[in-house]
């Protein structure tokens, strides 16, 4: 049975938030956008906020690296619906799995900075486990930017734009937590709600924004600032989180960027990480375009914790068939695993 790595995240060591699957049974938690929307999801789309005052919503219909075209839905007033649906097949030589995956935004946004809310669910339901993220926040303009009140998303997540190993959006969950949020992790796999703060705004090419979070019924809490900046073809973007809570305080910092050029695009980001584990790591991936619905994507993430290091590696490809609609195979492998091929069909909307 292939599952996410993450059962129990606060104790992970560099090797085991590499490792492709692991028994449910054996993994257990220890405690643990703007005109196009505020940028969402925990790494499943990528995608860094844009601030336009008027709209919010999910950067799953903007993926650079995805052949699918997506978009979302917007009307004139503000409601808008943004996200992806996906169900994978994984197959490894020992497990098999089917997943069905989700990650959606939607509210209301008026122009001109109104009253609005924003709410968001992120889950899957594999053969044999489920978890679900629920966010929801009532959303204002104030100043140059947008506040959210109530239960927001994490900042760090929606300032990265990288694309899952191998193309599986559930091995990600896993994968994807060396360039994303600890929040978004333990709302996910922990079930807490992060009721807080966040704020968003923009200068020119500037984008900034910031958020605080407290996990109900628990005495963890996060603080999240993050930024990126776009000039030509190149986005530079990174983003510092401080965890606090059941005895082990730590901040991750991210940093990195992507460049386009015609039909490739590459990207590099850095992680130090000091919640779930003290892990160093470097996520690189390239994508091409040769047709117009088609794009090839290749990515090498390796981490180092305590002079041991593990690499991973995977490739993808997605052929985009209408609206948003898609296929996508896949195929990632690494120190000490078994090969894992993924066959997808999704959605962005």
């Amino acid at each position: 049975m292939l599952t996410p790595i993450l059962r129990h995240a606060p104790t992970l060591s560099a090797a085991a938030l590499l490792a492709v699957a692991a028994p449910l049974a054996a993994q257990q938690i220890t405690g643990y956008d703007p005109a196009t929307g505020y940028q969402t999801a925990p790494n499943y789309g990528g995608g860094y906020a844009d601030y336009s005052g008027d709209t919010a919503g999910s950067s799953f219909g903007n993926d650079s690296y995805s052949g699918g075209s997506g978009g979302g839905f917007t009307t004139p007033s503000g409601f808008y619906l943004r996200g992806v649906v996906e169900a994978e097949l994984l197959k490894s030589r020992r497990d098999d799995d089917s997943i069905l995956f989700g990650d959606i935004s939607f509210g209301f946004a008026p122009p001109g900075g109104g009253i609005g809310a924003d709410f968001g669910l992120v889950g899957y339901d594999s053969s044999n486990e489920d978890d679900l993220a629920i966010y929801g926040a009532m959303s204002f303009g104030l100043g140059a930017g947008r506040m959210q009140v109530g239960a927001p998303r994490a900042v760090l997540d929606d300032f990265m734009d990288i694309p899952p190993v191998g193309g599986s959006r559930f091995l990600d969950i896993g994968f994807g937590q060396l360039t994303s949020s600890f929040v978004s992790t333990y709302a996910l796999v922990d079930g807490k709600t992060p009721y807080g703060l966040r704020y968003d705004t923009s200068m020119g090419g500037l984008d900034l924004a910031a958020s605080a979070h407290q996990f109900g019924g628990d005495d963890v809490s996060a603080v999240d600032v993050a930024a990126a900046y776009t000039f030509g073809a190149v986005t530079l973007s990174g983003g510092a989180e401080h965890v606090e809570g059941n005895g082990d305080d730590g901040t991750n910092l991210i940093l990195g960027g992507k460049a386009t050029f015609g039909p490739v695009e590459g990207g590099l980001y850095y992680s130090a990480l000091k919640r779930p584990g003290d892990i160093e790591a470097w996520t690189a991936y390239g994508t091409w375009r040769p047709l117009e619905p088609v794009a090839v994507t290749g990515t090498i993430v390796t981490a180092r914790e305590s002079g041991d290091e593990t690499t991973v590696y995977g490739v993808s490809a997605d052929y985009s068939i209408w609206e948003g609609a898609y296929l996508q195979g896949g195929y990632l492998d690494g120190d000490g695993e078994d090969a894992t091929y993924d066959l997808s069909v999704g959605w962005k909307f």
